[in-house]
């Protein structure tokens, strides 16, 4: 991540740095005219008292006053307000955000492995956090230019009276200070818990049926009731330090009239100093008081941005790239600043490949298997099966082979030409296809999640070719049936199904299937692999226990404690393979 003051700028601010800079200056504009008003009625009092000679009646402090009054409101209501701080706001973090997503899809090796609780915070909280500390520096720029102003002004009226003000807003600052560093660590303690309660609602409502057939409703209950408990427990700690902070503010401008009144007494006997002196220091104060609030602000928000930007920069792997010059008034995405374009994947060659997979090694963070120097050569436009007991390797076998395992070793040739390492950009459409094992679904309709933005013309074959017109038909709304968050609105098989669909819709020569029939019935099953193995258009790799599937395999991989210890034909196995032998005996049944 980086560190400078300047790096953090240019983060936040990339493509925006021109319209913050106007922001800043208009409201430099605004808060400088509270210290015009302030000048003005040191004059206007002045001379209401006779102690100055510039004609100012009452009529004419009022209209002066109005004046600037109304500039200021016409100017901060009809350009701030609803015209550059939106924009400002919402495009550092809609660019913040298509940064974080972008990483979310395809991880960088160095990203933080954190939990879907915490991603969900960082893309929501942290992105809302820096753009509103976009929005909100600029105000504060503004008062502390008036405050440098002010100071130079109340300096040249009486030194005793502006430096007695200044040490108690020393004092001020240093009892605010001493809860600072209590209230940033609740404040890191805060968005943890957040992260752990919103990680846990997450998993409960994904197996919610679970919950209730293990009948651990109370249990479940009692576990969320303790982490709200420890989050509401950071969260008042941290309320109590931000309490303490605002109270001591509140009463910063009391203190410092009861300053400026036992000081300016003797002076004003004396008339050494004037009415609208007094008028002035008093006017001033209030303001001031504001601008030492906003130094409180400023702490709390900019240790906020700061937390922020760390989380990003982690989940991100340390490579935080906003996009430059984005603008979605005009959906105008933008270039990543500091990244190269991604090129598309290369077509496809004509017609399925043959897939060579040489000692591919693979082992998830923290597991105490995976796979060991797996080998083989899956024919062309025919079906790959991989057997083989629960904890074997099938699934790592396949995210292995689509480069999804950070860390993973070998090589993979499509028909005699090596991929590249990182095969991610690659085994993607038109390429490659993938369903995985827990079909990913999206609120939405069937349609929708099927096409996820392509266009229609492949539709219905992909329907057909999936098993789901039956599905469909009894329907009242079919491809534009609501499936729910996550699908949770239709059946396990007809998810596997729907997924499917989307796998198919894209053609791709390669195909690549973990156990997406085990949630259906023999003859839905067998439909389904009919459709997939319809045309012999793809080379197909699938992970599945079924008869159905091993039927119509032509090569079939045994693996066993992450390591390979058959490969062959199904019936060449028969002889050297009890797991085959077994499965045989099923299709044999059938």
């Amino acid at each position: 991540m980086t560190t400078t003051g300047a790096g953090r700028a240019r983060l936040l601010l990339a493509g925006r740095g021109r319209r913050y800079a106007v922001l800043a200056a208009v409201w430099a504009v605004l808060r400088l005219g509270m210290l015009a008003l302030g000048l003005l009625m040191q004059t206007a009092f002045d001379s209401l008292s006779g102690q100055s000679t510039a004609g100012l009646n009452l009529w004419s402090v009022v209209a002066l006053v109005a004046g600037i009054e109304a500039a200021r409101i016409s100017l901060q209501f009809s350009t701030v307000v609803p015209w550059l701080e939106p924009r400002m706001q919402y495009h550092t973090v809609g660019a913040l955000r298509m940064s974080l997503f972008e990483s979310l899809l395809e991880p960088p090796p160095q990203a933080a492995h954190g939990s879907v609780g915490e991603a969900v915070a960082t893309v929501g909280t942290d992105a809302a956090d820096a753009g509103f500390f976009v929005v909100w520096s600029p105000i504060n720029i503004a008062r502390w230019l008036f405050a440098v102003a002010a100071i130079t002004i109340m300096m040249r009226i009486d030194v005793l009276i502006t430096l007695s003000i200044l040490g108690l807003f020393v004092l001020i600052v240093a009892l605010m200070r001493l809860v600072h560093g209590r209230m940033v660590a609740y404040r890191e303690q805060s968005r943890a818990q957040t992260a752990r309660v919103t990680e846990a609602l997450r998993e409960v409502t994904g197996v919610a049926l679970g919950v209730q057939a293990a009948r651990a409703e109370k249990a479940v209950t009692r576990h969320l009731d303790r982490l709200n408990a420890d989050r509401a427990r950071v969260a008042i700690a941290e309320e109590l330090a931000v309490v303490v902070q605002r109270s001591t503010l509140l009463n910063a401008a009391p203190l410092g009239t009861g300053v400026v009144l036992l000081i300016a007494a003797p002076a004003l006997s004396s008339n050494r100093l004037s009415i609208g002196d007094m008028v002035l220091f008093t006017f001033y104060l209030q303001l001031l008081v504001d601008t030492l609030a906003s130094l409180g602000v400023l702490t709390v928000q900019l240790q906020r941005v700061l937390v922020a930007l760390r989380r990003m920069t982690a989940i991100t792997g340390g490579r935080l790239h906003p996009r430059h010059g984005m603008d979605l008034d005009h959906g105008r995405p933008g270039a990543m600043t500091g990244v190269p374009p991604r090129q598309p994947p290369p077509p496809p060659a004509a017609g399925p490949p043959t897939i060579t997979v040489a000692d591919l090694t693979a082992r998830h963070e923290g597991a105490a298997q995976g796979l060991a120097g797996v080998g083989f050569t899956m024919p062309a436009g025919q079906l790959t099966v991989v057997l083989g007991q629960v904890g074997a390797g099938k699934t790592t076998l396949l995210r292995a082979l689509l480069g999804q395992v950070p860390g993973a070793t070998g090589e993979v040739r499509w028909d005699d030409v090596p991929l590249p390492a990182d095969r991610r950009a690659v085994l993607v459409p038109p390429r490659c296809a993938y369903t995985p094992q827990v079909p990913r679904l999206f609120t939405g309709t069937i349609r929708e999640n099927i096409l996820l933005g392509l266009p229609e013309d492949r539709l219905a074959e992909a329907v057909t070719r999936s098993a789901l017109d039956a599905d469909l038909t009894a329907m009242p709304d079919g491809l534009d049936t609501v499936i729910g968050p996550r699908g949770l609105r239709l059946s396990g098989g007809q998810a596997q199904r729907v997924a499917v669909a989307r796998m198919l819709v894209r053609r791709t020569p390669l195909v690549l299937c973990d156990d997406v029939s085990s949630a259906l019935d023999p003859e839905t099953s067998d439909a389904l692999w009919e459709g997939i193995l319809r045309d012999g258009g793809s080379t197909v790799l699938a992970v599945s226990h079924r008869p159905e599937v091993l039927r119509r395999a032509a090569l079939v991989v045994v693996l066993h404690d992450g390591r390979l210890t058959a490969v062959g034909a199904p019936a060449d196995l028969l002889d050297s393979s009890d797991e085959i032998r077994r499965l045989w005996s099923a299709v044999a049944h059938d």
